[in-house]
């Protein structure tokens, strides 16, 4: 996968959080951190800096949803 492929999943998983109210970002950020040691050991140097940009887009779209609400 690439950098591009990890840019355009988060960019999904923030579309259907928008457009499903069954989706929980929330609660994929919270399976994201529960595995994540799983994740990081089995990853390839690229990999793992293509997790860690869907990761941040990811975490962006948490931060942004939680300053909605507040």
């Amino acid at each position: 996968f690439s950098q591009m492929d990890a840019i355009y999943t988060a960019a999904f998983i923030n579309r259907i959080a928008h457009l499903s109210s069954s989706f929980s970002l929330e609660k994929l950020f919270d399976y994201i951190l529960l595995n994540i040691h799983f994740i990081i050991y089995s990853c390839t140097y690229e990999e793992s800096r293509c997790f860690g940009l869907f990761f941040k887009k990811i975490l962006k779209l948490v931060i942004k949803r939680e300053e909605e609400f507040h």
